[in-house]
C-alpha cells in the first residue's frame, strides 16, 4: 500500500506544471498542490517564442547551455519524450526548418489551455494569489502565504522561476533560509547596451556571425539575426551571447560571413563605395565607410568582417528573458534535482540559472528538470 503523501510545488510556471503532471501520471492517488503568486497560472509561458511557445529543439545537448548541470536531464528527457508528453495532454507539436519545436497551432495559449485541462483532469490542486513568504521545517513542510494561509506537505518542489521579465523580485530568501547559497545572478538572453553609437542604425536587422571577445580572445560566438536599437544591439545572436558577457568584452560582427572571400573582393574592387551600398542597408554601408579612413579595399573588407561594437553592459534583469547564475549547482543533485542540504526538497527550472540559448532550450530544461524531480519523488513514495 502506497502511503498517503502530499507534494507541494511553489510556482505554476513551465517546470512546476510539468512536474505536477509527471507526478500524477504515476501517483494517481497522491495529492499534488501548486502554489502560484500570480492571479493565474502559466503567465510567463504566454510570452515565450514571440507568443508561439518554442517548446524544445531537435538539436539538444549541453553545449547549448551556460552550465553542464543540464546533461543528465537532457539525456533522460529527450525531445522525442517531450513531444510524447505534449501529445498525452492533447497538444500536437511540429518542428520548423531550423529544428525548433512548437505547438502545431503556433500559439502559446494552446499550451496554457492544454495545461489547464490536464491539471483539472488529473486532479492537481493549484492556488493562485498564494505568495509563499515563509517555510517552516517540522515533521512536514509548513508553507505559509503572505495572507496567513498555511499548507503542509511531505515533499516540496521549488519551481519559482526568476525575476527575468518580471516586475517583482523572486523570493530567493525561501532557499537561503534553508541554508542554500546563490552565485551572482546575471541577466540572460538580453540585449547589449553599447558605447558605440547605434542610434543611426536603429531598426535595421541583419544576419551575421557574431563574436564576443575580450582582449582579442574569443569568449563565444553565434550566428543569427542582429537587431540594431537606439542604445545597442539585440536579436537572437546577441541574446545568445549575452549569457556569456564579461566586463570589458566587445562584439565583432562578420556581416558577410556566408560569402566567398574571393567573390566578395572581386565585387568590391570596382567602384568600391557604391558597391558597399549594393551589399548592405544604406545606414550600415555609410557606417562601414565612415570607419575606414582611406576607403581602400583591404580596409573595407576588414570592417565588413570585424564590425566592432563596444559594450557598456547588458540590459537589466527586467528586460531579460532568463537569468544566468542562480542557485549554486553543487548544492543540488543533478540526477534527482533534490537539495543536498535538505531531504525531500527539490529545485527545478529557471531557478537553477542554467542559461540556455534561444531556440526552446530553456523551456526544454524546464520540462526535463520537472521530469527528473518527479521520477525521484515517485521512486521514494512507491518504495516506501
Amino acid at each position: 500500500m502506497i502511503s498517503k503523501k502530499r507534494i507541494g510545488i511553489i510556482g505554476a510556471g513551465a517546470s512546476g506544471i510539468a512536474c505536477a503532471l509527471f507526478l500524477k501520471e504515476n501517483l494517481v492517488d497522491t495529492e499534488v498542490i501548486i502554489f502560484e503568486k500570480n492571479d493565474r497560472i502559466a503567465k510567463k509561458i504566454l510570452k515565450t517564442g514571440n507568443g508561439k511557445c518554442n517548446l524544445s529543439n531537435i538539436n539538444l545537448d549541453s553545449t547549448y547551455y551556460y552550465s553542464d548541470f543540464v546533461e543528465y536531464s537532457l539525456n533522460h528527457f529527450t525531445n522525442k519524450q517531450c513531444a510524447q508528453f505534449f501529445r498525452r495532454i492533447g497538444i500536437w507539436t511540429k518542428y520548423d526548418e531550423e529544428g525548433r519545436m512548437y505547438p502545431y497551432s503556433e500559439k502559446a495559449n494552446t499550451v496554457v489551455d492544454g495545461f489547464l485541462h490536464a491539471l483539472n483532469e488529473k486532479n492537481v490542486s493549484y492556488q493562485t494569489d498564494y505568495y509563499v513568504n515563509h517555510i517552516k521545517l517540522a515533521d512536514r513542510f509548513l508553507v505559509y502565504s503572505d495572507r496567513y494561509q498555511v499548507e503542509n506537505v511531505d515533499f516540496l518542489v521549488f519551481a519559482m522561476g526568476s525575476a527575468a521579465s518580471e516586475k517583482e523580485e523572486c523570493n530567493y530568501s525561501l532557499l537561503t533560509d534553508m541554508g542554500h547559497t546563490f552565485d551572482t545572478i546575471n541577466p540572460g538572453l538580453t540585449s547589449f547596451i553599447t558605447s558605440t553609437n547605434t542610434k543611426p542604425l536603429a531598426g535595421i536587422r541583419i544576419k551575421a556571425k557574431v563574436k564576443l571577445l575580450k582582449n582579442n580572445m574569443l569568449i563565444q560566438e553565434a550566428v543569427g539575426e542582429v537587431l540594431f536599437k537606439d542604445q545597442g544591439l539585440s536579436g537572437i545572436a546577441i541574446m545568445d551571447l549575452s549569457n556569456y558577457y564579461e566586463k570589458d568584452s566587445y562584439v565583432e560582427l562578420d556581416i558577410a560571413y556566408d560569402q566567398e572571400e574571393e567573390e566578395l573582393m572581386e565585387f568590391l574592387s570596382h567602384d568600391l563605395e557604391n558597391r558597399v551600398f549594393g551589399l548592405f542597408p544604406k545606414m550600415i554601408a555609410m557606417d562601414i565607410l565612415k570607419r575606414t579612413a582611406t576607403k581602400n579595399l583591404a580596409e573595407v573588407i576588414y570592417q565588413i568582417h570585424h564590425y566592432r561594437f563596444n559594450i557598456l553592459h547588458v540590459a537589466g534583469i527586467q528586460q531579460a528573458q532568463i537569468v544566468v547564475g542562480g542557485l549554486k549547482k553543487d548544492e543540488i543533485n543533478p540526477y534527482t534535482m533534490e537539495s543536498n542540504k535538505i531531504t525531500n526538497v527539490y529545485v527545478i527550472g529557471e531557478l537553477l540559472g542554467v542559461g540556455g540559448r534561444c531556440g526552446g532550450y530553456n523551456l526544454h530544461f524546464a520540462w526535463a528538470s520537472g521530469f527528473v524531480a518527479a521520477q525521484d519523488i515517485i521512486h521514494k513514495i512507491k518504495g516506501e
